[in-house]
């Protein structure tokens, strides 16, 4: 019988929250059947933190069936995202000497420069000759691995085909001036443009943000170059562009755009109450819960006129699975993660209930099976029409000084130049 510490499903009555499975039965690798004659093996509990309160319940009924499968193991996860701190929690967690056997997210690049002393090799497991070899790039160091793709995700525009429909809208904008003839024509036809989430850091400095290192010529060599300060942002001219699609996203927005938050916007989206939200697949199965009939499409994220650079989805790995090198769980999480993308069920789950890419080449799909956002990746991506993620490239713990920098600017508290002034200062801060 399983016992549950905490359970919220619901993402729009909870972004934390933790559950617990206890053990049923042992597997042995021999088939010897002498240890199960003998008793119980000792009861094994796995933490994890996890910030996809998306899959929160895909997550819980992963954690069961390892549970069913397995003798002595329990699991107690712990999910802190959209509006939650989960760097925040996680630190505590580290800081308290309650760390994670198993956590998520670790994003890579600088995150792993930060955080790599504290996480185990897994350059060695069974599925790293089936992972992706640009879905392991940003967790190698010196030859080692040290995290598992969780999987591949794109983000932009997330829109309301039934609402594209009823103004009118028969070609998708592909650049900025087209995006706001698409905005100009939802708002004459009494549809709210955009839902902004301007609240949430994530939403500011991660993603938007990207919307404007992307498009940097040579970006992974000129972000590194930002964020050691050997370059500015101030007087780039990339970034100018970047602030006009900030700017039209505001004209065509919501009033509350800066107390409006991650929850707020998935329930406001799927109840049609706006055409427009800046996410990704990840909102898939939150909104299919919330609206099952609705039909959605993503669009790319323009910053200019120029078609063939702004006519490309932001694609990439959004984080890794990672094991603490001090857990007393190491081999009891190795094993895990790799029954996730080696199991039939595990493979069928991160398809079928996540709605995730895959970052793994033995994990087949159809289309169908990910979502409508998904399969809109999947055709840029088949296009060759993507662009990647360089924010990791950036200093850690850069994304709270630049989102506050952001909100100034949305608030009218600093202008244009101010704002890029003080992501430059932000960058020498986080060097000394």
């Amino acid at each position: 019988m399983i016992r549950k510490i905490c359970i919220a499903v619901l993402l729009a009555s909870s972004i934390l929250f933790t559950f617990g499975c206890t053990p049923s039965v042992e597997p042995t690798s021999s088939g010897d059947q002498s240890e199960v004659a003998s008793g119980p093996a000792e009861e094994i509990t796995i933490t994890m933190l996890h910030f996809k309160v998306d899959e929160a319940a895909a997550i819980e009924a992963l954690c069961e069936k390892y549970e069913e499968e397995n003798a002595n193991i329990k699991f107690e996860v712990e999910a802190v995202g959209g509006s939650g701190d989960y760097e925040g929690t996680l630190m505590a967690r580290f800081s308290s000497k309650e760390a994670p056997d198993i956590w998520f997210n670790n994003g890579g690049e600088n995150e792993l420069d930060k955080w790599g002393e504290k996480l185990t090799d897994l350059s060695n497991e069974p599925w790293v000759s089936d992972a992706l070899g640009t879905a392991v790039e940003g967790m190698t160091r010196d030859g080692k691995l040290y995290g598992m793709p969780i999987n591949i995700e794109g983000y932009g525009y997330i829109y309301n085909k039934d609402l594209f429909d009823e103004a009118g809208i028969t070609e998708l904008p592909t650049t900025l001036s087209e995006l706001e003839a698409t905005a100009k024509k939802l708002k004459d036809a009494g549809i709210l443009p955009f839902i902004n989430a301007y609240k949430e850091q994530w939403v500011l400095a991660d993603h938007l943000l990207n919307a404007g290192l992307s498009k940097l010529s040579d970006p992974a060599v000129t972000v590194t170059a930002l964020g050691k300060g050997e370059q500015k942002f101030k007087g780039n001219a990339v970034f100018e562009q970047w602030i006009d699609l900030i700017d039209l996203t505001v004209k065509y927005g919501n009033e509350n755009m800066l107390t409006t938050d991650y929850n707020t916007l998935l329930n406001e989206f799927a109840a049609g109450n706006g055409a427009m939200v800046q996410q990704g697949n990840w909102i898939q199965a939150t909104i299919d819960q919330l609206n099952p009939d609705m039909r959605m499409g993503i669009l790319p994220m323009p910053i200019s006129d120029d078609r063939d650079i702004n006519n490309r989805l932001l694609v990439g790995v959004p984080g890794y699975w990672v094991i603490t090198n001090t857990s007393d769980n190491i081999d009891e999480g190795k094993a895990f993660l790799n029954w996730m993308v080696s199991s039939e069920f595990g493979k069928n789950h991160i398809v079928k209930e996540f709605k995730f890419i895959p970052a793994f080449t033995n994990i087949t799909f159809e289309a169908e099976d990910l979502g409508d956002i998904a399969s809109g990746i999947l055709e840029f991506t088949k296009d060759n029409k993507t662009l990647g993620w360089y924010r990791t490239r950036l200093p850690s713990g850069y994304e709270s000084d630049v989102a506050a920098s952001i909100q100034k600017y949305l608030a009218k508290q600093i202008n244009r130049e101010q704002m890029l002034e003080e992501f430059d200062t932000h960058m020498a801060n986080l060097n000394k």
